[in-house]
């Protein structure tokens, strides 16, 4: 029996361990994400939408051009944004990286602030956009735009995530790739061979059986999210005159 691998499923080497620390580095250095959420109908759902956001992001301000006015660099970590500190003796010496709160990680420390921003470097924005949302979208989806999240003079403008929340609307509901209706009916539509239900491409006609279950939902075979090849699910509720 051979050596077991001790870093599990990431390949079994100190080279990938560090791959995998940097991966790590990359993402904390990132700008972080501006997540917002727009909710759908399972209408539009079905047929796929665009919509115009008005986005409140945070930018570059204008009059010193996101770096907060004249600045030095941080006499305490020298500009690099962290302390670093050794521990340890001999073979055993290690290096420990905090961040640098004198500078708040940035490298540097402004000393004529900047009257604009006051010397955050930033002003608010509303920006207007406008987003083609997929036929299929569901519930938890999320969707990325690439540079139009907040300014960080660091690293720039970050990235705009939409996160789709789903809600029922006009009686419909999506599940999976099933498109739900739910169906009100009185005492006299029961007594009808046919009823008509709404649908994202037109008004469809479906048979009634000669024993209504109301725990049973009709089933439309096809008539649900074609892209995924769902169907229809008709949910009928009696309602009963007072």
């Amino acid at each position: 029996m051979g050596p077991q691998n001790p870093f599990g499923g990431f390949g079994g080497g100190s080279a990938d361990f560090f791959d995998l620390f940097n991966q790590t580095q990359r993402r904390q250095n990132r700008v972080p994400d501006k997540v917002i959420t727009v909710e759908v109908s399972p209408i539009e759902s079905y047929t796929g939408i665009e919509r115009e956001l008005n986005i409140q992001t945070r930018d570059a301000c204008g009059g010193c051009g996101g770096t907060g006015g004249e600045r030095k660099v941080c006499n305490v970590c020298a500009g690099r944004g962290v302390i670093q500190q050794k521990v340890g003796n001999g073979f055993f010496q290690q290096i420990i990286q905090t961040p640098c709160g004198a500078c708040n990680q940035s490298g540097y420390q402004v000393i004529n602030a900047c009257y604009n921003c006051g010397g955050s470097g930033v002003k608010p924005n509303i920006e207007t956009i406008r987003v083609t949302l997929p036929v299929g979208m569901d519930d938890g989806d999320f969707y990325r735009i690439q540079g139009k999240g907040d300014f960080n003079l660091q690293q720039g403008k970050g990235d705009l995530v939409i996160q789709i929340r789903m809600k029922s609307l006009d009686g419909f509901e999506k599940i999976g790739r099933d498109l739900i209706y739910s169906k009100f009916m009185s005492i006299d539509e029961l007594n009808e061979d046919k009823i008509n239900i709404p649908h994202p491409h037109g008004d469809i006609k479906i048979a009634l059986p000669e024993i209504i279950d109301t725990s049973l939902p009709l089933k439309v075979r096809g008539k649900g999210y074609q892209n995924e090849g769902g169907d229809m699910y008709v949910k009928l509720y009696v309602k009963h005159k007072r």
